[in-house]
């Protein structure tokens, strides 16, 4: 996160090793009918108490997805999650394309929020907009022209 916005490699070796599966998770079957709840998270809920700071991946496992089930959405749309340096831009302008970001939690918990909503039989659908990159990093894609970043 700003001000230190170079890329960080996650050392955890499970990251790539899928989660057991519980039989449970989106069906996927086309000829259902799909209600989708699309979702910032840093807004959709706030602890007032704490300098009203957003939720982690982990507090939203257990109360965003609960929520989104009862509410009867058969997916969650998170609005863009990629790392990104600039807070105003909710996520618009990425610079990590394959890395959520660390305002919310760690990879791991990430994972976590992913698997819990597969558990409840929630799709997942991660937001992207390929058209916004900040040129205030040199690692990010504003002047990408081929070469190794």
């Amino acid at each position: 996160m700003p001000p230190r916005t170079a890329s960080v490699v996650s050392a955890d070796a499970r990251m790539g090793v899928p989660i057991e599966s519980t039989g449970k998770g989106p069906q996927g079957d086309r000829r259902s009918p799909i209600a989708i709840y699309e979702v910032h998270l840093k807004s959709w809920r706030r602890v007032p108490e704490e300098d009203n700071r957003g939720l982690t991946y982990r507090e939203l496992a257990d109360t965003l997805v609960p929520y989104v089930k009862e509410m009867g959405f058969t997916h969650i749309e998170l609005m863009p999650i990629s790392e990104h340096p600039f807070d105003g831009s909710w996520g618009y302008q990425p610079t990590s394309l394959f890395a959520p970001t660390s305002r919310y939690g760690t990879p791991e918990e990430f994972r976590h929020f992913v698997h819990r909503c597969h558990e409840e039989g929630i799709g997942v659908i991660l937001d992207w907009a390929a058209g916004h990159f900040p040129g205030t990093t040199p690692h990010g894609l504003h002047t990408f022209d081929g070469s190794h970043l």
